[in-house]
């Protein structure tokens, strides 16, 4: 997976590979995960406000783009608008955002080559 971050930071800042999904009511995936998320139970309980399903990603060998790729390089090269749950990135918008210059090229790549599991539902 490309990871992008929000605003203000705003552009791809690094990848992931996923390991599997876990899904589950709120309550479950708190029970399961609480520890490895990286937030308060409040906090969790505030995000997901209203919802009967929650899930989580299981990642591994994540890495911090040397070069973060800006939202506005986003937006003209690749039409990529967030917020959105997912999108998939083919290897022409991978070429237009990063091209053969940008150092993590290789890496951006690579997530190409390991192939597209199934989107997680919006």
């Amino acid at each position: 997976m490309i990871i992008y971050t929000t605003a203000p930071v705003a552009a791809l800042t690094g990848t992931a590979k996923i390991l599997g999904i876990s899904e589950g009511s709120p309550d479950e995936i708190w029970e399961r995960h609480g520890s490895e998320l990286g937030l308060s139970r409040e906090e969790f309980d505030v995000y997901l406000t209203g919802a009967a399903t929650a899930y989580a990603l299981m990642l591994s060998d994540p890495r911090r783009l040397s070069e973060p790729l800006p939202l506005r390089e986003l937006r003209e090269k690749a039409s990529f608008h967030p917020p959105q749950s997912f999108r998939y990135m083919t290897r022409t918008m991978i070429d237009r955002l990063a091209g053969g210059n940008h150092p993590d090229y290789g890496l951006l790549e690579d997530l190409l080559s390991a192939g597209v599991q199934q989107p997680l539902p919006s």
